[in-house]
């Protein structure tokens, strides 16, 4: 289901350009937005749902600061581009903002995250595919 988020003004170090994006602000415990390269997609995950909670227990103490990231990388693409955790210009792509969360200016109907493809995946790749969102060396 859809979540309405406050939108906010944020200006491009890159490009000068600004732009309103969605944010959770300070008090989102467990969720986090991802975006497309483009900066022209987002959407939320709840760390509490099911499968983000496998992908915690998979993870294990790994490198649980990238806990984000990994989940990011295993989210289904939007428009055939991979998400990510930073926010995005998108008028240029750069992720080097001058500023951010500035003033409010609205709210954005923002879908949640799917997993449709990763979720279909057994305990093996998935644990492959998490190790390889790390960076770490996957044997064949």
């Amino acid at each position: 289901m859809n979540r309405e988020i406050s939108t906010f003004q944020a200006k491009c170090h890159q490009c000068s350009a600004s732009f309103s994006h969605p944010s959770l602000g300070d008090f989102s415990y467990g969720e986090n937005l991802f975006f497309t390269g483009d900066g022209k997609h987002s959407v939320y995950a709840n760390a509490f749902d099911e499968f983000p909670k496998k992908v915690r227990q998979l993870l294990g103490d790994e490198d649980p600061s990238q806990f984000w990231n990994v989940l990011a990388s295993l989210a289904d693409p939007i428009s055939e581009q991979p998400l990510i955790q930073k926010l995005v210009c998108p008028h240029c792509g750069s992720t080097s903002l001058e500023s951010w969360n500035g003033n409010r200016v609205g709210s954005l109907s923002v879908p949640p995250a799917s997993f449709q493809g990763s979720s279909q995946l057994n305990d093996n790749d998935l644990s492959r595919r998490i190790q390889k969102a790390l960076g770490n060396d996957v044997p064949a």
